[in-house]
């Protein structure tokens, strides 16, 4: 028996017996006796070729999501659910034995959530939960069911305003002046990250010498609870810890707060020098005026009075009292408007909030998420004076610190209503962080950090409207479940992150 040669492919082969309609009668004298009919069989030899390729339409995904949906369907197109969760085979022809290859069946997916249903889906919409979430969705203002693709030409929007506006960096004229001159960029912790010269914080204490840190005054206006300021600023370095407690001194009002967004090492780079007492046994750090000048000098300790952890906000507090030693000097105004002079022997109460679950250039995720909507809280009820700027950080100042501000703006306005009757046309996260950039640069810096916003947004915002959770958006599947667990690509698009290499002077 000859062999069948390795280079010819195998095709399995199956024995089928089908019946042959003859064309013409056949003679009379081939009929059995009892003259019946009879039916000719042949018997066929094929190989067993794949059953026809399904074409799959999908409506109102993003082409990523697509391609994944024809991977799963065009594995598996002969058994297709047709329920509330499952997609809906829709076949051109309701008889299977004119089903064909070249007429294949049409399986319809539910679209995304942040796009239209369809009109069917409007239609069914009492008895699905695609179609609750449908009718959750119309209590949603527009601009918190953007899809994707919407989301990052808005961001790109903001970075294209940004480069506007460093255009004038170089004119002194300009609100976007940024000073260059060594010994105000020798405070910068990173080459690219500057603070306006119309906006940024000036150190009274040190005026006489320099007055520079790297450090803007926020302020944000809100309809319902007024304006509001902040303090962004960069994570100090070893020789810059002492201008951050005297901001503190001299900006704040009543006990003062300080919101620490970051760890001091990560991915083994130094992002914030431990300018705070860290526990009871290492509770005083002084400060002297160590820089040759004209002015007197002004000399300080720091006392821990309190130290604990809060599990919710899972944020370290630490009461920290401010003492000065040597030379006088004159903090902002209270909430009366009097300015008090402080001198040898006088304190001043911080609050200093250290959080710890908010990865550089990224977001927060499920616990911490949630305990970082709770630090929102907590800060502003340490905040005894509600005038008063509170003052935030990261490394940078910008990332974490502006979409930390941006939250403590955006949820008073859900709780308020204020986002309830917004038209189709207006956005008001993307005005705010591009009002936030206006006064420091680079403000919630990355696109998933802007995501983020929306993200939030639309959670509190379906909450407040009383939707149930399994009816919200958020919640509701995009890509029917497979036992082969086709991975679905992600659609969140990473925005390129700038390069944040640290200054070499000193």
């Amino acid at each position: 028996m000859k062999k069948q040669s390795a280079s010819t492919p195998k095709l399995k082969t199956a024995w089928t017996w089908i019946p042959i309609k003859p064309s013409a009668p056949l003679p009379q004298q081939h009929l059995p006796s009892h003259n019946q009919p009879q039916t000719l069989f042949a018997l066929q030899i094929s190989p067993k070729l794949p059953p026809p390729r399904t074409r799959v339409k999908v409506l109102g995904l993003t082409s990523s999501v697509k391609r994944v949906a024809h991977m799963v369907f065009k594995r598996d197109h002969s058994t297709v659910a047709a329920n509330g969760d499952s997609p809906t085979l829709l076949a051109e022809d309701s008889d299977s034995k004119k089903l064909r290859a070249s007429s294949p069946p049409t399986v319809q997916i539910p679209g995304s959530p942040a796009r239209s249903l369809s009109p069917k889906s409007n239609e069914d919409a009492g008895g699905s939960p695609g179609g609750a979430a449908a009718t959750a969705a119309s209590e949603l203002p527009s601009f918190l069911l953007q899809d994707q693709i919407s989301l990052t030409q808005k961001f790109k929007t903001l970075d294209t305003n940004q480069r506007e506006r460093l255009t004038g960096s170089q004119n002194k004229d300009s609100d976007f002046y940024i000073n260059e001159d060594v010994h105000v960029v020798s405070r910068n912790r990173y080459v690219n990250i500057h603070a306006w010269d119309s906006t940024r914080v000036k150190l009274g204490i040190d005026a006489a010498d320099n007055d520079y840190i790297n450090a803007s005054h926020i302020a944000v206006e809100s309809e319902q609870t007024g304006l509001k300021q902040y303090i962004a600023t960069q994570g100090p370095k070893q020789e810059q810890a002492r201008h951050l407690w005297l901001m503190a001194l001299e900006q704040t009002a009543g006990p003062g707060v300080v919101v620490m967004l970051t760890k001091t090492v990560e991915m083994n780079r130094e992002k914030c020098y431990p300018y705070f007492p860290q526990d009871m046994q290492d509770s005083r750090r002084r400060f002297d005026r160590l820089e040759p000048g004209t002015v007197d000098p002004f000399n300080f300790e720091l006392n821990l009075l309190e130290y604990k952890y809060d599990e919710e906000a899972r944020t370290e507090i630490r009461k920290i009292e401010i003492k000065v030693l040597q030379g006088t000097h004159t903090s902002a105004p209270d909430a009366t408007g009097y300015a008090k002079e402080l001198g040898p022997g006088d304190t001043k109460i911080v609050w200093h909030l250290f959080f710890k679950g908010w990865p550089d250039w990224n977001v927060p995720e499920g616990d911490d998420s949630d305990a970082l909507l709770k630090l929102v809280e907590l800060a502003n009820e340490k905040n005894e004076v509600p005038d008063s700027p509170l003052i935030v950080h990261c490394s940078a100042g910008v990332g974490r610190s502006g979409t930390f501000i941006a939250l403590d703006h955006i949820l008073p306005e859900i709780n308020h209503g204020t986002y309830d009757s917004v038209d189709a046309e207006t956005d008001p996260i993307f005005d705010l962080v591009d009002k936030l950039r206006v006064q420091r640069m680079f403000m919630v810096q990355s696109e998933s950090q802007f995501e983020y916003l929306y993200r939030i947004a639309r959670e509190k915002m379906e909450e407040r409207l009383g939707i149930p959770p399994e009816n919200r958006f958020l919640c509701l599947p995009t890509v029917p479940q497979s036992s082969s667990r086709v991975r679905t690509p992600s659609l969140r698009t990473l925005s390129r992150k700038p390069s944040l290499e640290p200054t070499l002077a000193k």
